[in-house]
């Protein structure tokens, strides 16, 4: 009944607005309360009697007319009344019939928790009392729960009780399973509660904020396991008397069971993900459905285009939505001066492996084929040497530097492919009269020549893509030549 005591106190102020209305004050206290309790379960340390008199005005304004001035006095008030200007603790007296004495309690609802000298402001966060006080005034949401209960986890890891702390992780696991329960039903409601966009819209945005919630939760179990490490690894290091073996097996105990909690709460939040990502939108898609089967041409367009005398303008927009888009009715001159290709377009796309080239092809495109073939090489044998690797990477960089400009054409790639899908290449001289595909054979007989000695061995990198341009990409390759003896 004491921890009550500061609201009752704030309830027997007299206090009113500009309009002679009476302000609640035992109202903004628990305002208060909720206000601090959220900037803690946002982790934001630097709330000051400013911040309080801004949210003050925002819930309030539409009630009482009061200027900025009296917010801040009102918060400073407040503020006074959970956490007294001299910095002791709030204290209540009374008679306990038990012992037969006279008894005072002491509560800390408030605490300082840091001073900004160059803005004068004093910084205050939810302490202990008032985080109780919250709690038995006011009654929250279900989602809410796990991130009270890791609150007060955190409070009892702090103190040592580790008794205590395995019940309260007992308690956020049943929080967990009952949330996964919830995550089932609401996958059913999906499917069967959306009939209209704002039904769509307000279970959208639960999900949202859930999720938002299950990712913060999510930091706060990250930095409950790291705070039980560190107490282990304090504990492991000292004396082992019997009370601090009993703590170290309880600390142990209390690890392990955080731990299953963690895990099932991260397939909680990737069944919420899930469930945004796919349940929510297989919604929309019936609900567009409905609205596909509820929709009647007569009666939604011509009725109402026929009984309502619509001015030409409305009735082109009102039946744009239903006509079919029109065709520009000019080309421009620079589509003549585009880049030809070299290859007839396919009327279906062409899944089969790359082919090299066809002996349809004329000796001309042949000879500017080989001609760009040998270029390519030749950054390659510039920097390659013998029973040395090189990554693809290197020659690439080194060429954005002395001739980008090869870099943006398309056959520099094709390039690549050939020589990966043709190797290993020798130098020597060998007979191609057995490949079916003419630039096959001018491609290998390209690079034997310019080889002259040696194996060249192409292998790919796997997992490491280049992105050589905004238009091109390859995978990574090595490249090794080794000498014939």
């Amino acid at each position: 009944m004491a921890l009550f005591h500061p609201l009752e106190e704030l309830g027997a102020r007299r206090m009113k607005d500009h309009d002679g209305n009476r302000v609640d004050l035992k109202g903004f206290g628990l305002l208060t309360l909720l206000f601090f309790f959220e900037k803690r379960l946002l982790r934001s340390v630097k709330t000051g009697a400013g911040d309080l008199a801004d949210f003050l005005k925002e819930a309030t304004s539409d009630v009482y007319r009061m200027t900025p001035e009296a917010y801040l006095s009102c918060a400073r008030d407040v503020i006074s009344q959970f956490r007294p200007a001299t910095g002791l603790k709030k204290e209540w007296s009374y008679f306990s019939w038990a012992t037969k004495t006279e008894e005072t309690l002491t509560f800390s609802y408030l605490k300082d928790h840091s001073f900004d000298p160059a803005t004068n402001t004093q910084y205050y966060t939810l302490d202990q009392d008032g985080l109780e006080l919250v709690f038995a005034t006011r009654e929250f949401y279900r989602e809410f729960q796990l991130s009270i209960d890791q609150l007060i986890l955190r409070k009892l890891l702090e103190k040592g009780e580790f008794t205590g702390a395995l019940r309260q992780i007992n308690e956020m696991r049943i929080e967990v399973e009952s949330l996964h329960e919830r995550n089932v039903q609401m996958s059913h409601e999906l499917k069967r509660n959306i009939v209209s966009e704002d039904t769509f819209e307000r279970y959208e945005t639960y999900l949202i904020d859930a999720e938002q919630r299950l990712q913060a939760e999510q930091e706060e179990f990250n930095e409950l396991e790291t705070f039980v490490q560190e107490t282990k690894t304090r504990h492991y290091y000292q004396d082992f008397e019997e009370r601090e073996r009993r703590s170290y097996e309880l600390i142990l105990q209390v690890e392990r069971e955080l731990a299953v909690v963690h895990r099932e709460h991260s397939k909680l939040l990737t069944d919420s993900i899930r469930l945004k990502n796919t349940a929510l939108k297989e919604a929309q898609e019936s609900l567009y459905a409905i609205g596909l089967d509820l929709f009647n041409f007569r009666k939604e367009i011509v009725d109402r285009t026929v009984s309502e005398p619509l001015p030409p303008e409305a009735m082109k927009a009102f039946l744009a939505p239903f006509l079919k888009g029109g065709d520009p009715g000019q080309w421009s001159l620079l589509t003549t001066l585009e880049a030809q290709s070299f290859y007839e377009e396919e009327e279906t796309p062409d899944r089969t492996f790359m082919a090299f080239g066809e002996d349809t092809l004329s000796e001309e495109v042949k000879a500017f084929l080989r001609a760009r073939y040998r270029t390519y090489f030749q950054q390659v044998l510039a920097r390659l040497t013998p029973g040395v690797a090189l990554p693809l990477q290197s020659i690439i960089d080194e060429m954005q530097e002395e001739e980008p400009e090869l870099l943006d054409e398309r056959l520099f790639y094709q390039f690549w492919m050939i020589l990966h899908q043709r190797t290993p290449i020798t130098g020597t001289t060998t007979d191609t009269r057995d490949m079916a595909d003419t630039l096959d054979r001018t491609f290998v007989k390209t690079i034997q020549e310019m080889l002259r000695y040696g194996t060249l061995n192409v292998t790919e990198i796997p997992g490491d893509v280049i992105q050589v341009t905004e238009r091109f990409a390859i995978s990574n390759m090595e490249l090794t030549l080794k000498e014939d003896l």
